[in-house]
């Protein structure tokens, strides 16, 4: 075997030997950091069996990479460490900032999950659409933080292009690279933004940590009062359709309960929570926030074609003259 070949085989194996395992858009990927070789680094993902991931600081094995490592430090009588037993999670509570209303959940979350990850099991607990642009504010070390979806088309922080001269904003992280046990529970507090038209607000409060559970899926643990449908309009808006629907001899009722059912307006049941947690990873699958504007703006659109009431019927003309400006 000739030098080369050896170096290829022993990286490979280095890089599996000190790997760990992490969640990343769903999938369970073994991650390792760089420090090898680079022309060596460059072959082993030219050949599939690593994905090094462009100027990022670690890589990442594929099934393949991994398969070939086990079988190299198996001559060895080497092991790539096996997962845990149990996972650590964090027990998280989740209030929305409403004024007069009241809607709570307690979730628990594998420690080691990124914030775009845990924005969509948000999504799939309160049965939203993950269509609409989202952030995570913390506040780290004096210094207000924001972490959201990068931009579409540059890869950066999306507030960027709208910023007139002299704006500011808090220091910008990229969701998916950013994870809860970065922050928390050394920060014990965050708000979630979600859907700027509708403006919700979510307050998240760090209530525990090193939960040890079997599963890997997140949990809720408990809730209190029902979560507003997607496009309802803000707290307004949703304190009116549920007035509404306690009022069967409305006229708007037999709308906006058929309103209701096609956005997936249901009242809490935890039962039907933990199911759509049990699959949080399909919710990533349904947005469209990840399209270039233009295209959210159409999608939007479309999705509130409906003139069910009067107040949708107004939103609907904003959108309408939004499209026609831009």
């Amino acid at each position: 075997m000739d030098k080369r070949t050896v170096i290829h085989d022993l990286t490979l194996m280095l890089i599996a030997a000190s790997s760990w395992e992490e969640k990343v858009a769903g999938k369970t990927l073994r991650r390792a950091w760089k420090g090898y070789d680079f022309d060596v680094l460059d072959l082993l993902d030219d050949e599939g069996l690593i994905n090094c991931g462009g100027r990022a600081k670690s890589v990442t094995l594929s099934e393949a990479g991994t398969k070939r490592a086990e079988e190299l430090l198996a001559q060895y009588g080497i092991e790539i460490d096996p997962p845990p037993s149990k996972q650590r999670f964090f027990r998280l509570f989740l209030s929305f900032d409403f004024y007069e209303l009241s809607c709570t959940r307690t979730l628990l979350v594998p420690e080691h999950t990124s914030f775009e990850d845990f924005h969509t099991m948000i999504q799939a607990c309160l049965n939203w659409m993950n269509y609409h642009l989202y952030d995570f504010s913390v506040v780290s070390n004096g210094e207000e933080l924001s972490i959201s979806w990068p931009d579409y088309a540059t890869g950066e922080d999306p507030r960027l292009e709208y910023l007139l001269e002299g704006d500011t904003v808090p220091r910008w992280q990229n969701a998916v690279t950013a994870y809860l046990d970065d922050f928390f529970p050394k920060i014990r507090e965050a708000t979630y933004s979600y859907d700027y038209g509708d403006g919700w607000e979510i307050k998240i409060r760090v209530v525990n940590s090193g939960e040890r559970f079997a599963s890997d899926k997140p949990i809720c643990w408990e809730g209190s009062g029902d979560a507003p449908p997607e496009d309802v309009g803000g707290e307004g808006g949703f304190e009116h359709f549920l007035s509404v629907l306690e009022e069967p001899d409305d006229e708007e009722f037999d709308d906006l309960r058929a309103w209701g059912e096609d956005q997936g307006f249901e009242r809490f049941n935890k039962v039907r929570a933990n199911t759509r947690l049990s699959h949080w990873e399909d919710w990533a699958r349904k947005d469209t926030c990840k399209m270039p504007y233009d295209a959210q703006m159409r999608a939007f659109g479309r999705i509130l074609a409906q003139p069910f009431t009067e107040s949708g019927a107004m939103r609907l003309g904003e959108f309408d003259k939004h499209l026609q400006d831009n």
